[in-house]
């Protein structure tokens, strides 16, 4: 038997999804050829990679290409590169055990790429971590260079797995994710939306997927923001808003999000405010308020950063991951003159920390403890957490009473419903004059559970930021 016998005998038994007997095949025959003749052919490679990752066989496979010391490079045959590429993600999709539903996370929708929850916490890195980004690294700009159709499949694949992948993780690797993005040429990315469908509830719903260029510019500014590279996240985030002519879930906002945040680190302290506010306008999110706090922090106005770190507390969103918030907030009270508060805000940040078992930052430690050489005490979890909820609602609603002092009230129905979810609903209320006003409310609204189009309502109005001529209703009674 020579070696393309030996080669076509392997393909057969692939042909017939026979992998098991494949690899068998091999390993009674592989003693007739040298290494350099295994490794060498493309054909025998591909298809050994590809048995062995059908048989779950991941690891084998990796050994396999050490045995027959097969390289991965710019000359490597394509047939081998695809092997190679699907042995990866498949390799990396089960150890994230995202074999079942990996698909269906491109399903969230209107929320930041990376947690928010998440940002400040450490994370101690899987074994293999570093081997399969070297891997990826050296893979995926040879996948771009192809025309190959399959090639540029698995490309999009690999690089929507890899996003989904570091997504999970508590700390992304953003030097690593830069580099991968500085590796791959943005001008080959696709621009065209994939479709798939998705059962929700008894109920299969067509969904529109985020282009491979759309999710460059996710990942790239995400990870330019966070290694603090404000002047090239500021330019991306322009390039990524003018090249992208419709976003996916809520991209646009999510970038606008990150070029004011830039813009702030970088000193531009108002035109950020105003563009923030801007945007909790579109979304009642309470990281947009806690974006605000930090510049009213920053720029000295003590007060009204604190209306917003108690808006944002007592906003939709669980709790821990609000653990910077509530630091944020003992802060500022402490500037406030409040040290007794401050503590207790402190307090609960540990206990929340703790209870995810989170490290806890040094700074924040040293803060406790020079508060408590003063004589403070805490007290238990569930009643500190009671008490300080009762504080954020004092402190943001006597904010908003102070801001809007000259109220009339005004009549009319909801016109119309744009949303009404977890986070909070929105939509349009027409009034007895038959003015159009947009409104939006918290999840926390007691209003929220009876909305419906046609419900007759009593209202306040108020105008929008500055350059929005429509004038917006708020603290909405039946």
């Amino acid at each position: 038997m020579n070696l393309f016998e030996f080669s076509s005998a392997i393909r057969e038994f692939v042909r017939k999804d026979q992998f098991e007997e494949a690899l068998a095949f091999f390993k009674e025959n592989k003693e007739h050829f040298s290494k350099e003749e295994i490794g060498s052919n493309p054909y025998i490679v591909s298809d050994i990679l590809n048995c062995l990752r059908k048989t779950d066989n991941m690891e084998a496979a990796f050994r396999f290409l050490e045995i027959y010391d097969i390289d991965i490079h710019e000359h490597t045959p394509e047939r081998v590169l695809q092997a190679y590429g699907w042995l990866l993600f498949f390799s990396i999709r089960k150890v994230c055990d995202q074999a079942d539903d990996w698909e269906n996370a491109d399903e969230e929708e209107e929320y930041d790429w990376f947690h928010e929850a998440t940002q400040d916490q450490e994370h101690e890195q899987k074994a293999g971590d570093s081997t399969y980004k070297e891997r990826i690294i050296g893979l995926m700009p040879l996948l771009q260079m192809s025309d190959n159709p399959y090639s540029i499949t698995l490309f999009s694949r690999l690089f929507s797995l890899v996003i989904k992948t570091e997504k999970k993780k508590i700390s992304p690797d953003w030097s690593w994710l830069n580099e991968l993005c500085r590796k791959i040429n943005r001008e080959r990315l696709s621009t065209l939306c994939e479709r798939m469908t998705v059962s929700r509830e008894g109920q299969e719903k067509v969904i529109e997927l985020a282009s491979g260029l759309e999710q460059y510019y996710v990942v790239k500014t995400s990870a330019l923001l966070e290694l603090k590279d404000f002047p090239a996240c500021i330019e991306m985030c322009d390039e990524a808003l003018r090249a992208i002519p419709s976003f996916h879930y809520s991209n646009d906002f999510w970038l606008t999000r990150r070029k004011f945040q830039a813009m702030s680190s970088t000193g531009q302290h108002a035109e950020a405010l105003t563009g923030l506010l801007g945007l909790l306008q579109r979304k009642q999110e309470w990281f947009i308020q806690r974006d605000i706090a930090e510049i009213y922090r920053e720029t000295g106005d003590v007060k009204q950063a604190l209306t917003f770190a108690s808006a944002g507390l007592i906003n939709h969103g669980k709790m821990e991951y609000k653990v910077g918030l509530i630091e944020l907030a003992g802060d500022l009270l402490q500037l406030d003159g409040n040290k007794e508060l401050a503590y207790l805000h402190y307090c609960l940040a540990v206990y929340l920390r703790k209870g995810k078992e989170w490290k806890i930052p040094a700074k924040l430690g040293e803060k406790i403890s020079l508060l408590e050489a003063k004589g403070l005490q805490n007290e238990v979890p569930d009643k500190l957490l009671k008490r300080l909820k009762e504080v954020w609602r004092t402190m943001a609603h006597a904010s908003s009473r102070q801001q809007h002092p000259i109220e009339k009230s005004e009549k009319g129905v909801i016109s119309k419903i744009l949303h009404n979810n977890e986070r909070g609903a929105d939509g349009f209320i027409r009034s007895n004059n038959g003015e159009d006003l947009y409104f939006s409310i918290s999840a926390q609204d007691s209003i929220k559970g009876e909305l419906k189009e046609g419900l007759p309502v009593s209202f306040t109005i108020v105008d929008q930021d500055k350059g929005k001529k429509q004038r917006k209703a708020v603290r909405i009674k039946k």
